[in-house]
């Protein structure tokens, strides 16, 4: 997999470098070996003329306003409403948090599709 990311000066060559191989090192939890990241570069392009990172970067805004939105204690906003879907239920966010409450309130509908596909 490559990352494409927005260039920024902090992001420079030797440190993709660092982060590609810190994604490739062998991690263990407990002596259980977890998955490694098939990381192979990290390519910084111009956000202006690569799309692709436009969308990333209006996702990471719509994402950064849904939680400033919940941190507030706004748990029902159009943009949350219309955006439910996207939560995933492996969000890392503690219990009781603000994304725990907005996720809990109105829990996406894929998931029971998802569990009915186990049983």
């Amino acid at each position: 997999m490559e990352f494409l990311a927005d260039q920024y000066s902090t992001l420079t060559e030797d440190m993709c470098d660092l982060i590609v191989r810190a994604a490739q090192a062998e991690l263990k939890i407990a002596d259980v070996a977890l998955p490694r990241a098939n990381l192979r570069a990290i390519r910084l392009v111009d956000s202006r003329v690569d799309a692709r990172v436009q969308v990333a970067d209006i996702l990471g805004g719509v994402g950064r306003e849904i939680a400033r939105l919940a941190e507030a204690g706004t748990f029902d906003d159009d943009l949350q409403r219309v955006t439910s879907e996207m939560l995933d239920f492996n969000g890392l966010w503690s219990d009781g948090s603000p994304l725990d409450v907005l996720y809990e309130r109105r829990p996406p509908q894929y998931i029971q599709a998802y569990l009915d596909t186990l049983s």
